[in-house]
Order: C-alpha cells, then sequence, then structure tokens
C-alpha cells in the first residue's frame, strides 16, 4: 500500500486520474483533488447536492452530477462552479458522456440534451 487517505464520508463517485491528481466526489456535495502520489488533499470544493457517476474531464473543466436534477462544471483547481444546469426530469445517464466538446445526457423521459 503506498497511502490511505480518511475523507470522513463515503466516496460516491468515480474515481478519475488526471495528470498527477485524483478528482472524486465524497458525502452529501464535495469533490477532491488528491495528489497520486502522496494522498495529499490539495483543494475540495462543496457544491450543492451529492455527487455521483464519475467526474468527466472536458478542457481545463470537470463536469459532475449532482443531486437528482442537475449538471455542474467546475475548474480543475477545484476553486469555483463555473456553470450548473437545472434539469426538470430526472438523469436517466449514469455519467455525463463528451462528444466534440459537448456534454450529453439522458432523462428519464428519453431526451438527449447537450451542453457547451
Amino acid at each position: 500500500m503506498l497511502w490511505t487517505r480518511d475523507l470522513r464520508d463515503r466516496i460516491s463517485t468515480g474515481i478519475l486520474a488526471l495528470g498527477d491528481a485524483l478528482y472524486l466526489g465524497a458525502g452529501e456535495g464535495e469533490v477532491y483533488r488528491l495528489n497520486q502520489t502522496t494522498g495529499v488533499v490539495e483543494a475540495r470544493l462543496i457544491v450543492a447536492g451529492a455527487t455521483f457517476g464519475p467526474p468527466i474531464p472536458v478542457g481545463d473543466s470537470l463536469i459532475v452530477l449532482a443531486g437528482e436534477r442537475s449538471m455542474i462544471c467546475i475548474d480543475r483547481t477545484l476553486s469555483a462552479v463555473r456553470w450548473r444546469q437545472g434539469l426538470l426530469d430526472g438523469l436517466s445517464s449514469s455519467r455525463p458522456y463528451v462528444w466534440r466538446g459537448t456534454v450529453l445526457a439522458g432523462t428519464e423521459k428519453g431526451e438527449l440534451l447537450a451542453f457547451r
């Protein structure tokens, strides 16, 4: 074992390894960036709503599903939420998908949503 880190709550998303960092969501709305080598928490951002699905990289941002009806875009430094898109219907996608720089997600009503 190289290291362990207690985040004091369950990990609620997949874990994204990107560069020297690990990104993940935990608890009821926290997103973390940890150093891959040491496990040190380099940044933490509190967002409204529990996060789920894996964080998805898009350019210098991450897309994360938050709450039952929300998608957020955060910068990789975890200093701010760039945008939040509320959704009228619940998501049926287990995660957002990226196609040619566009973020795609499906709804429970069978709609396909696209965001830039």
